[in-house]
């Protein structure tokens, strides 16, 4: 079957060439006897703009565009650098070229506009709010909202807002900022997107201790974590415990210390517990 692009398709019926946009040149017909004409040529087409895109001639004239040549390239680009108006992130206008606006980070309204006309207060574009959705607002809205603007005329489909963070409490370690998928794997209690970890909204942790597996093993856990895993609790504070001592020049000096209450079944072999 013959294709729109003047290549063909060996094998198909009437209905897929119908798919393809193709022309379909009849049952039984071998791609041997048939003569495709060769696809139209391309080239780069600059837009008003200042966008160089590759199509054909045709398509190019269709879309307003100026064709520069079949086979042309876009890179480097070959079109002009036009200058209108720039809307910068912080709300304020100028009017300078394209490429010195988007190098800017601004976003650039079109080829011979002024600053008169459109006013950037109001366009809107994508605003990423706190809890992480995205809506389309003018420049002032979103900062009343909290929000992180991404452009004027910036669809949300392409502002790729960051993902939120909250507080997220788990029974063995601090408050964490993390996302809520984060927290979940970490088995912990999500508090919200944009909550704090200051004031800490956690409750207090659950004292640690010398958790003996079945193999001797000793690692710190809770008493909760320990009998979970099946495993024996020694006790809190016990097993490798982080400790502090005052040095003679006021400093705090860390280290790890073997504690081990009575009976409480561990050993100290050089700088590790051992359970027994």
């Amino acid at each position: 079957m013959l294709l729109p692009s003047g290549g063909f398709v060996p094998v198909g019926t009437e209905g897929d060439c119908i798919a393809f946009g193709g022309a379909y040149q009849g049952d039984s017909v071998a791609c041997a006897t048939v003569n495709c004409p060769a696809p139209p040529p391309t080239g780069g087409c600059c837009d008003p703009n200042g966008n160089c895109t590759i199509v054909t001639e045709t398509q190019c004239q269709n879309d307003g565009g100026t064709y520069q040549g079949d086979f042309s390239l876009c890179t480097p680009s070959p079109c002009a650098d036009p200058s209108g108006a720039c809307c910068a992130p912080n709300d304020s206008c100028s009017e300078t070229v394209r490429s010195a606006c988007q190098a800017g980070g601004g976003t650039f309204i079109g080829a011979n506009t002024t600053c008169l006309a459109p006013n950037c207060s109001d366009i809107p574009g994508a605003c990423c709010l706190p809890d992480g959705s995205c809506d389309s607002v003018v420049f002032s809205a979103c900062q009343a909202s909290n929000g992180l603007f991404k452009g004027f005329s910036v669809a949300c489909a392409n502002a790729n807002c960051p993902t939120p963070t909250g507080a997220c409490c788990t029974s063995d370690s601090p408050c964490q900022l993390l996302t809520q998928a984060a927290c979940d794997t970490e088995g912990g209690a999500y508090q919200g997107n944009a909550t704090s970890c200051t004031p800490n909204p956690c409750p207090a942790l659950a004292p640690t201790g010398a958790c003996c597996d079945g193999a001797g093993v000793c690692t710190l856990r809770t008493q909760t974590s320990c009998e979970n895993l099946s495993s024996s609790y020694r006790g809190d504070n016990t097993g490798m415990q982080q400790r502090t001592m005052p040095h003679r020049d006021r400093r705090m000096l860390f280290f790890r210390q073997c504690v081990f209450a009575n009976h409480a079944g561990l050993l100290r072999i050089g700088h590790r517990c051992v359970c027994r």
